[in-house]
């Protein structure tokens, strides 16, 4: 996901805001419209979210399944600040 520039209400934010797992150095800033212009004009950032593919995890402790996304540990895929 490294340069990906989306709308801040895009849903790919609702599972994919940092950080994404324990020791995640995922940093995640606002740019202008300008800003989003230049580096769109340059090629040097992504437009589209990439495809969200999951996979199954069990807790071992409660036997619990959740369908978490690619890359995401487990309990780390919503975004804390959609709630407040």
């Amino acid at each position: 996901w490294a340069r990906l520039c989306l709308p801040v209400d895009h849903p790919f934010w609702q599972t994919h805001f940092a950080p994404n797992g324990w020791g995640c150095k995922c940093t995640i800033r606002q740019v202008s419209r300008g800003e989003y212009a230049q580096l769109a004009a340059q090629g040097t950032i992504h437009t589209e979210a990439p495809e969200i593919r999951t996979v199954r995890w069990v807790n071992k402790r409660t036997g619990e399944e959740e369908d978490v996304p690619e890359g995401i540990d487990p309990g780390w895929n919503y975004n804390p600040g959609i709630n407040r």
